[in-house]
């Protein structure tokens, strides 16, 4: 795997990216394995148009999405609320971000910073 410890997160999101993980910790509490930011942030080449791209991997054997989701939309919501930049979070089991062959997961992987 190649995910790697954030150093220093973009300051324009480091406390969206920061609340976000601490409000998940209490939501999932052990569930809740790391969260990785991706995409356009991770990389640097992010616009004003851009989305915060955060994978939240969970300890679980399989995950549901959808109901995933929907559990943290109060956060999601909030925050983008607060901070007025779009968040999309994307829920995946732990096992499932390790072996996937999937580009986004591929992609995590590769480029994703640890938050």
């Amino acid at each position: 795997m190649f995910t790697k410890k954030a150093a220093v997160i973009n300051p324009k999101i480091e406390p969206i990216v920061r609340e976000f993980k601490q409000a998940l910790q209490r939501l999932y509490g052990d569930r809740l394995h790391d969260v990785v930011l991706y995409g356009s942030y991770a990389r640097g080449d992010y616009d004003d148009e851009s989305d915060i791209d955060l994978m939240v991997l969970l300890n679980d054997d399989t995950v549901d999405t959808i109901a995933e989701v929907f559990r943290i939309t109060e956060v999601e919501t909030d925050l983008m609320l607060k901070y007025g930049l779009p968040i999309s979070p994307l829920p995946v089991a732990w096992t499932r971000y390790q072996t996937s062959v999937m580009p986004v997961y591929q992609e995590a992987r590769r480029e994703g910073l640890l938050v």
